[in-house]
């Protein structure tokens, strides 16, 4: 998911993370970096997704940041500081319990 995010030209880099749903299943999230200048939205950093992925690959959120993603040796994403980075974000809860919205395909 994270190449198919980078590979979007406006995309810099991109961090998958687990997400707990409403009905105590799992889902993806995607925490998005754009190049700078880049004008996408997060829906259209979905659909670009959806259509490389399919839509039960996809993420089911994706949240544009402006800040780099934390990485460490070897420039790897730190993920446990992906994680905190998530949760930190005001009004982006990790856990989507009692918010989940079905759009017909199964996805927010």
């Amino acid at each position: 998911m994270e190449e198919a995010a980078s590979a979007h030209p406006q995309i810099l880099e991109a961090a998958a993370l687990a997400l707990r749903l409403a009905d105590s299943t799992e889902d993806i999230g995607c925490l998005v970096r754009l190049v700078d200048g880049g004008d996408v939205s997060a829906d259209d950093v979905l659909a670009h997704l959806r259509e490389a992925l399919g839509a039960q690959r996809a993420p089911c959120r994706v949240v544009l940041t402006d800040e780099p993603l934390p990485r460490g040796g070897q420039d790897k994403l730190e993920r446990p500081s992906v994680v905190a980075r998530w949760d930190a974000l005001p009004g982006v809860p990790r856990s989507l319990a009692g918010s989940w919205q079905d759009d017909g395909a199964g996805r927010r």
